[in-house]
């Protein structure tokens, strides 16, 4: 499988986050969402399990995903009313993936925390 599954599931996740926008605001938004799936991915596992924040920490600082952020990634690719709506869409679209997450069974989220440094790495070949 050339996506991992934790990756895999955040993203999924990442790409049912509804918004109200235009087609092509929804289009950026969908890659916001998947660009960040990881960095969320992050975020809740330092919160749930933090025995493995360090080597998380280390595989994101190495991956590609590092190098993006929603919101820059908003102001390369719209303008405008639409871009202003998308910046104020991102906080909420944030917290409904890192609320999904957490809401995973609690034996699912931590092999997705412990697979993420290796999930990171099978994405790596993907990765334009």
């Amino acid at each position: 499988m050339l996506i991992a599954r934790p990756v895999l599931v955040a993203v999924c996740m990442a790409v049912a986050t509804p918004i109200l926008a235009s087609p092509r605001g929804d289009e950026i938004f969908w890659a916001v969402g998947i660009v960040e799936a990881p960095r969320i991915l992050k975020a809740v596992c330092e919160d749930r399990f933090p025995e493995y924040k360090e080597q998380n920490a280390t595989a994101f600082a190495a991956s590609p995903y590092v190098q993006v952020i929603g919101d820059d990634l908003v102001n390369k690719l719209e303008d405008g009313p639409q871009k202003i709506k998308l910046q104020q869409a991102l906080p909420r679209m944030r917290d409904m993936q890192a609320t999904g997450l957490r809401k995973l069974n609690t034996d699912v989220l931590e092999r997705m925390c412990k697979g993420f440094p290796e999930s990171l790495l099978k994405v790596l070949p993907a990765w334009p």
